[in-house]
């Protein structure tokens, strides 16, 4: 009896663990799918940004004919097969479809001071990125070769432009050297900075340390409506007297610094919020600069997959449903922007924060990376736009786009292109 009971009882447990773990049992992919992800998937040669051959993508000429913004993401910022991927991209993008800037998820205004200084008689250097980008980009072994590129084309006939369009600081220029270039661009406008603004000064001067939650509770609500004001008011000031890109773009940056210290400040312990805020400010940047610096130029976006989705209001998880970049440039633009999302099945990614590598979530056995896994195509394509009515990617499948995290989604309508890269490698620094 005792046998028995211990029998039933192993049984029941083996039932329960089944059912909890049933979505990470394997199961066999369905044939059909399979063999259409087979025959839409364009595969994809190299993801060597050296490697200029290429016939392996130039099926993008017909499917971004009529784009002119072109979004690139990325599942996280250690994804380095991923960069080297989007490197390679982007100078097919400039070479063979004309799109002649490229803008990145980092600071407005450290990002145009660097393309300013590569424009200048001053010799650049890959290594001056730093200055501009978060470190992750602006030093990684995977971006290296397209910051060469940059830098080498800086001073042509056919550039590929650079700026930026976050709200945040990015750069490692330090809180004292920034308020020594914001401080010397005001002299130029006989506009004193520690005279005539003197608490937004005094915020510049740590201005991380501000941003951070805890010291920002020590800031009275009144100080910081005065420091608000203060920025707004320098800005219409400037909006009177701007005759140049660097005027305008100077104006950008303060509003940006504005939205930011807004996001930290009146929502401290409020992260969804304060996403919201800087997917609507990264937006508004974008289009500002579309309309004014590069008006009648096409542009690509790097940014993370997750700002540039778009229709999020038909995501599953209500706290994924607020509008991100991609939702107000898609309704902007429409067709004539275009969002890659790029996903993987296995591999490793980097810790931006830690710098620990780690194995990233392997994809569900039913998920979309599974299927094209089995194919044998280490890089592949699939343009969301040219898919059949009754194709099963319409529906709601399982894919990695956030964050390496297996997720239900009716993910073809929020991306026009999905990137798949079989094995993902972590960000390298020599």
């Amino acid at each position: 009896m005792k046998t028995y009971s211990y029998i039933l009882l192993c049984s029941l447990g083996l039932c329960c663990l089944a059912f909890y773990l049933e979505p990470y049992i394997y199961k066999e992919n369905n044939p059909e799918q399979v063999k259409e992800l087979a025959s839409i998937a364009h595969p994809i040669r190299t993801i060597n940004p050296a490697d200029t051959n290429y016939q392996d993508l130039l099926f993008l000429k017909d499917k971004l004919k009529n784009v002119d913004m072109v979004m690139l993401g990325e599942q996280q910022h250690g994804d380095g097969a991923t960069f080297l991927a989007k490197s390679r991209l982007i100078k097919f993008l400039h070479q063979e479809l004309d799109f002649d800037v490229l803008l990145f998820e980092s600071g407005i205004y450290d990002c145009y001071l660097l393309w300013n200084t590569m424009q200048g008689e001053q010799k650049s250097k890959t290594t001056d990125f730093d200055q501009a980008l978060f470190y992750f980009w602006g030093t990684s072994n995977e971006t290296k070769n397209l910051r060469e590129y940059i830098v080498q084309n800086a001073k042509s006939t056919e550039p590929l432009v650079f700026g930026g369009f976050d709200i945040q600081f990015s750069g490692t220029i330090s809180e004292s050297k920034r308020t020594q270039l914001i401080e010397s661009y005001l002299a130029k406008k006989d506009i004193s900075l520690k005279k005539d603004y003197k608490n937004f000064s005094k915020t510049l001067e740590n201005y991380r340390y501000n941003t951070y939650s805890y010291p920002s509770d020590q800031i009275p609500k009144k100080e910081k409506q005065t420091i608000f004001k203060e920025i707004e008011d320098l800005s219409q000031r400037l909006a009177k007297v701007a005759n140049t890109n660097e005027d305008r773009i100077f104006i950008r940056y303060l509003l940006s610094i504005q939205a930011n210290l807004k996001s930290k400040w009146l929502y401290t312990y409020n992260e969804r919020q304060q996403r919201i805020i800087r997917d609507s400010m990264m937006a508004e940047n974008v289009i500002w600069l579309k309309n004014n610096l590069y008006k009648n130029k096409k542009i690509i976006l790097w940014a993370a997959n997750y700002h540039i989705a778009y229709h999020s209001k038909t995501l599953n998880n209500p706290t994924e449903r607020d509008n991100k970049m991609g939702d107000y440039l898609k309704t902007k633009y429409d067709s004539l922007c275009y969002g890659i999302n790029f996903t993987s099945y296995s591999g490793q990614t980097r810790n931006i924060v830690s710098g620990d590598t780690f194995q990233i979530n392997d994809s569900s056995p039913t998920g979309i990376e599974s299927i094209l896994h089995t194919t044998s195509k280490p890089f592949a394509f699939i343009d969301s736009r040219s898919l059949a009515k009754k194709s099963f990617l319409n529906g709601t499948t399982t894919m990695k786009f956030f964050g390496h995290s297996n997720s239900s989604e009716k993910w073809s309508k929020i991306t026009d292109g999905m990137f798949f890269i079989d094995k993902m490698k972590p960000i390298t620094f020599n």
